[in-house]
């Protein structure tokens, strides 16, 4: 009975969830059909959020060829709940609480023992952080540097000698923090990941590195139809650099979600980009809700799709 109970609390809580999220979406509607101050195109809004759905469609390709290369098979349908469900109470609870829920329910539910989920989240890290990295230093030379050295007067040599100075000493700050938090550990972590990559199987780690940038390639037209929506011209190589370097900012906050770090730094960049502020704080805003809400409601939905698995 109390199984039952439980069982029809989820379905309750579930199309509550769904209802409150269509009013807030029929009433966005409604505003933007009235006429707003900011947004001028209402249906590229909604192509965002359709290109953020399909984010969080694509995005459980990432565990499961992370797990497919050193041979454990998951089905994509079991492996889409359980990462929604681990990425909500990630962006709900104030720690990161995403990666162990998700070991914890790939061995419940799926039988993945927690040193195969170990595994697969170390090479998503080896190889995820690696690309970010790359992307980073390239859309700063191609695109984001060049653009923002047009948009900023020149600086006098002190000024710039003493923001240089500063920029190191944070990323130096960084570092230390960083190998600080895992010290006794970091060669040990690097012979771990050094076997992985090494075992692991080719074709689903080119898989995911593909998925990734299949990923990459949906978040740019998702901003760049928030920013048509708004009005606002930005061209997509200093856009992307934008949305990857804040992207980096609230990963190194180790703030779950990056919340308002990420968004700040967002906001930032496209001022810097020659955006009016208004647009670029609405952009920053619009854009955290669209990725949010999906995986919120979502969440919900897995709780009851799994059932006693989360409950218990």
């Amino acid at each position: 009975m109390n199984c039952r109970k439980r069982q029809i609390a989820l379905w309750g809580i579930t199309i509550g969830v769904f209802a409150i999220a269509c009013v807030i979406f029929y009433r966005l509607y409604i505003s933007v059909d009235e006429g707003s101050e900011y947004i001028f195109h209402g249906w590229a809004l909604a192509l965002a959020l359709c290109a953020a759905m399909l984010q969080q469609l694509l995005a459980p390709g990432i565990p499961i060829f992370a797990l497919k290369s050193i041979g454990q098979s998951t089905p994509y349908t079991t492996m889409l709940w359980i990462s929604t469900f681990s990425t909500s109470a990630n962006s709900t609870m104030p720690f990161p609480a995403g990666i162990p829920i998700r070991a914890v329910l790939q061995k419940k539910i799926l039988g993945v023992s927690y040193t195969a989920s170990a595994s697969g989240v170390l090479l998503e890290s080896v190889i995820g952080y690696g690309s970010v990295l790359i992307l980073c230093i390239v859309s700063g030379f191609l695109w984001l540097g060049p653009t923002l050295r047009q948009q900023i007067p020149p600086v006098k040599g002190p000024m710039m000698a003493g923001l240089l100075f500063v920029g190191v000493f944070f990323t130096l700050g960084l570092l230390y923090v960083i190998v600080r938090r895992i010290r006794g550990r970091f060669v040990e972590h690097l012979r771990n990941a050094g076997k992985l990559l090494t075992n692991a199987k080719g074709i689903p780690l080119f898989a995911m590195l593909l998925l990734l940038i299949v990923l990459d390639i949906v978040v740019l037209v998702r901003m760049s139809l928030i920013m048509y929506a708004l009005g606002v011209s930005v061209a997509p190589g200093p856009l992307f650099g934008a949305v990857i370097f804040s992207y980096v900012a609230g990963l190194f906050s180790f703030v779950p979600m990056g919340l308002g770090v990420r968004d700040l730094s967002l906001t930032s960049l496209l001022v810097m980009l020659g955006i009016p502020m208004e647009h670029a704080a609405a952009a920053a805003a619009i854009d955290r809700v669209l990725t949010t809400l999906p995986f919120l409601i979502g969440g919900v939905i897995a709780t009851n799709v799994l059932g006693k698995d989360v409950i218990s």
